[in-house]
């Protein structure tokens, strides 16, 4: 095996176990491995519009919670 090669590996392997997939990225991964990379687009989107959405109703909540301690 070349260096190089070896090298990406171990990289890959370290990204890997230093941010373990959440239930979102596994449902992306398997999306991936069943139905392709451009069929997967469809949960990527998703999930990022998902997340958009929450941290939006989180910031609008901190908000709020702080406006009315006042």
């Amino acid at each position: 095996m070349a260096l190089e090669t070896y090298l990406l590996y171990l990289a890959a392997v370290a990204v890997f176990f230093a941010t373990p997939p959440d239930t979102s990225q596994l449902l992306i991964i398997s999306n991936s491995v069943r139905h392709g990379l451009r069929r997967s687009t469809f949960t990527i989107a998703g999930d990022l519009t998902a997340n958009s959405l929450q941290m939006t109703a989180a910031a609008f909540g901190l908000a709020a919670v702080i406006a009315m301690s006042s």
